[in-house]
């Protein structure tokens, strides 16, 4: 499928069949309105991507009072592909502003965490990593030492901070071979352990599992492996839709049904056709200096 073959978008009134009046925002929407999303190229994304932020803010942006995404990023990598001048979404109308960067890895993330919470102040973090802790193999107890400082250090800065941590996705990424899988599938026993144990009334912790109902596979929904495709991005946006409507009663669930086997609908965008694009033989390497993932 082409790579720039897009599903409807999340809650985007128009693209739906009928057009549907703007809820009221529940007491929960406003305590949750200041979203950092936390994570690595999955998040970030590159070059005309839409990314999965976009989704969840045409998402959520009908339903919760005073949205703001906050961060000290707002774009996406550049540079992509190789020879490319672009540095720009695919669309991009919507709050960009995030914490996530390509090559980073939970055990990075950690060093930061607090004083990026004690700058930007959110009350809800949207978390995706370890893809890069897989390629640089750490070890499912490194892993879980590093989960637990994220979150022990997030929350000395706001104690009711809420989270929702996405499990790895599946990868393919350079012939993952046996041991990482093992690994992979030991991180995402790991969020759950730690999501269990650590997860409190005042500041709860709810797992996103993206392989689960929503059907994400690297085959179907990367482009490279690893980085997700445009049926990707959605598919994560509405694992952590469903899941933050569910947990925390903010927004509302993902309105199936949800496209299948590429039975996708395309969207012009400013005269674009959204159907050409980076293709399946895109290399995975963003260039020098920076990390294959």
């Amino acid at each position: 499928m082409g790579r720039r073959s897009l599903p409807v978008v999340l809650g985007v009134v128009g693209l739906l069949a009928t057009t549907l009046e703007r809820p009221e925002a529940s007491a929960a929407d406003d305590d949750l309105s200041r979203v950092m999303f936390s994570g690595d190229s999955l998040t970030q994304g590159a070059s005309d991507d839409w990314t999965w932020r976009f989704h969840m803010w045409n998402h959520l942006e009908p339903s919760v009072d005073d949205l703001d995404f906050v961060g000290p990023d707002d774009d996406v990598l550049g540079g992509w592909p190789f020879g490319s001048e672009d540095s720009s979404y695919r669309d991009p109308d919507f709050d960009q502003d995030h914490n996530s960067a390509w090559g980073r890895s939970l055990e990075q993330a950690a060093r930061t965490i607090g004083a990026d919470v004690a700058e930007y102040q959110p009350d809800l973090l949207l978390v995706l990593l370890g893809t890069n802790d897989l390629a640089f193999r750490a070890s499912p107890e490194d892993y879980e030492q590093s989960l637990r400082t994220y979150i022990a250090d997030a929350r000395a800065e706001v104690p009711d901070l809420h989270f929702a941590i996405g499990e790895v996705p599946p990868m393919e990424y350079m012939g993952i071979d046996g041991e990482r899988e093992r690994t992979l599938a030991e991180y995402n026993e790991v969020i759950n352990e730690v999501a269990r144990e650590e997860s409190t009334p005042e500041s709860p912790i709810a797992v996103v599992d993206i392989a689960g109902e929503h059907g994400f596979t690297a085959e179907n929904d990367t482009y490279d492996g690893t980085h997700p495709n445009d049926e990707g991005e959605m598919r994560i946006a509405a694992a952590f839709a469903d899941v933050l409507a569910a947990e925390f009663d903010l927004g509302e669930p993902y309105a199936g049904p949800y496209p299948q086997d590429g039975d996708l609908e395309e969207r012009e965008d400013d005269g674009a056709d959204v159907g050409e694009g980076r293709d399946e033989d895109t290399p995975s390497s963003p260039g020098p200096g920076c990390s294959a993932l």
